[in-house]
């Protein structure tokens, strides 16, 4: 087991609850939501804990390769809240 592994497993396990950030303009940051989620799953050994999917860079619609409704979808299918933010157009 890769020292980085059970880092993240410490982690997970310590976790209360996770923001799972991906970004819009990134289809691979959101493929990697699924695994991490199931991995999630296996450390913590509970059927649920607090999640929230956040979508990020909505400034970048120009550049966006998850769609809306895909972010929605995989926040539906783990019972998980979903929001698209950006922190651009806040001025931070």
């Amino acid at each position: 087991m890769s020292t980085n592994i059970f880092n993240l497993d410490q982690y997970l396990r310590q976790g209360q609850g996770f923001l799972m950030v991906y970004s819009i303009d990134n289809l691979e940051s959101f493929k990697k939501l699924r695994t991490l989620h199931n991995q999630m799953l296996r450390v913590k050994d509970e059927a649920s804990f607090p999640v929230v999917i956040v979508g990020n860079k909505s400034d970048l619609e120009e550049l966006r390769d998850v769609q809306i409704a895909d972010g929605q979808a995989f926040a539906r299918s783990i019972n998980a809240p979903f929001i698209e933010v950006s922190v651009s157009l806040h001025g931070i």
